[in-house]
């Protein structure tokens, strides 16, 4: 399990007669129950040309798999330019999924990503930091390194 969560707000109630369940930006949440959130601590993410959505079936993959921009086993994709929200995501259930962000520059080269695991019958707020999760602290833990990735070209999700 990866080291990489910001933070999660822990609660499931829909009492909202306007709302449905679906995974919904934070910044517009077009009436999701659940909203998920790009935490920039760096603030590097609007110097890249996308980012991408990827939500894995069971929990965050290992960080090399997202460092390598490799999310070909994801069971949910999107991408969207930085500054704007993405589109609500539908069709999920109420089980564990690792919420990624993979931020690529305009050669698709991966420059900072992040992942938080969820489970979706307990959580209603996401937070998921996009940085440099390679780097580790003194203990082997993952951490946030504030600086864009060097990286080969991948293919463009």
């Amino acid at each position: 399990m990866l080291g990489m969560s910001i933070g999660l707000a822990i609660g499931c109630s829909n009492d909202d007669p306007g709302t449905h369940f679906c995974v919904g930006d934070k910044r517009d949440s077009q009436n999701c129950t659940v909203t998920w959130e790009l935490v920039d601590p760096c603030g590097m993410v609007p110097s890249f040309s996308s980012v991408e959505i990827a939500l894995f079936d069971g929990g965050c993959p290992d960080v090399v798999t997202l460092r390598n921009g490799d999310t070909s086993t994801a069971v949910v994709h999107g991408s969207f330019e930085p500054n704007t929200p993405f589109a609500a995501i539908e069709g999920v259930d109420t089980v564990m999924y690792g919420f990624a962000f993979v931020a690529r520059d305009d050669q698709c080269i991966v420059r900072a990503y992040g992942c938080t695991g969820a489970h979706l019958g307990d959580i209603t707020t996401i937070r998921t930091g996009v940085c440099d999760w390679s780097a580790q602290d003194e203990n082997g833990v993952s951490s946030c390194a504030c600086k864009p990735l060097d990286g080969a070209p991948t293919s463009c999700p």
